[in-house]
């Protein structure tokens, strides 16, 4: 059940790939900031996605957030994506994360300011990283589809 402080819409050609995406969401709000507001619009497809091939998400304003999915990803790893951006959404909407675009653009990290290249390596993204492969690990055995070949299953069939 989703929290009654989120607002979620999920864009997308394949149904099946929506219904994961809308259920891996409300997991991770549930799991993440069930006592948070958030409006997240996701898009499923596979532009916009040069520079981050599997997806990216921006804080837009308030609690409202957009999240880009890449469609071609396996049902495995699009779960683990969605995963990985609900981590960006909680450090949003509890402002670990806060982005400026004053005279240039900068991120503060926990009261830290951030500046430079090496995405991998910046503490929200190792934060992400490490959460998106527990809350997969959990949102798979909380349905109860253990292996990939039921998912893979399931998305040849869409």
């Amino acid at each position: 059940e989703l929290g009654e402080f989120m607002v979620v819409y999920v864009e997308g050609k394949c149904n099946i790939q929506q219904q994961v995406v809308y259920s891996v969401i409300e997991y991770c709000y549930n799991k993440l900031i069930p006592q948070y507001e958030a409006d997240i619009f996701v898009s499923l497809d596979d532009t916009n996605l040069i520079t981050t091939p599997n997806g990216w998400c921006q804080h837009n304003h308030g609690n409202n957030f957009e999240i880009a999915i890449n469609s071609n990803l396996s049902m495995p790893e699009l779960i683990k994506t969605v995963c990985h951006e609900m981590v960006h959404v909680k450090q949003g909407v509890k402002n670990e994360l806060v982005e400026t675009h004053n005279t240039k653009y900068c991120r503060t990290w926990k009261g830290i300011e951030y500046n430079g290249k090496c995405k991998d390596e910046f503490p929200w993204e190792l934060e992400a990283y490490c959460l998106e492969g527990k809350l997969y690990k959990t949102f798979m055995e909380q349905y109860n589809v253990k292996n990939k070949d039921e998912l893979e299953t399931q998305q040849r069939l869409h």
